[in-house]
């Protein structure tokens, strides 16, 4: 009778140890691919689209890479006017998590932006009020 109690607490120990090991083993792949240059692109890629579609702008860019400490890194960033013409070029902008997260719930708060290589053309076109 204690020895089937004994072997019952051990059956259940081992079924929760695996699946604590499957647990830790989908948040190491999970991060696993989030440190792959290109999944860090791709997502970089679906969030300028989101932002592109909500406010309607023509914003590209090349690469993104996410550093587990908070920094967000964009290479050779363009955003174009209504027109087509280029507004802002970037060869690289690094900014914080936080940062662009205030940007994605409509506030222009940064606590720290770095930019290399940066052009920025401001054109106010004739018969027309924005820029």
């Amino acid at each position: 009778m204690i020895l089937n109690f004994i072997n019952n607490i051990k059956s259940k120990i081992f079924n929760y140890l695996k699946i604590l090991s499957f647990f830790i083993l989908v948040i190491f792949i999970f991060f696993g691919l989030l440190s792959i240059p290109r999944v860090q692109t791709f997502i970089g890629e679906y969030a300028t689209n989101k932002i592109n579609k909500k406010f309607n702008t023509n914003i590209k860019i090349e690469r993104a890479s996410f550093d587990f400490n908070g920094e967000i890194k964009f290479n050779n960033l363009l955003v174009k006017d209504h027109k087509g013409d280029s507004l802002i070029a970037i060869n690289q902008l690094k900014s914080s998590l936080t940062s662009i997260l205030n940007l994605s719930n409509n506030k222009l708060i940064f606590d720290r932006i770095v930019s290399d290589g940066l052009y920025l053309k401001i054109k106010t076109y004739k018969n027309e009020n924005k820029s």
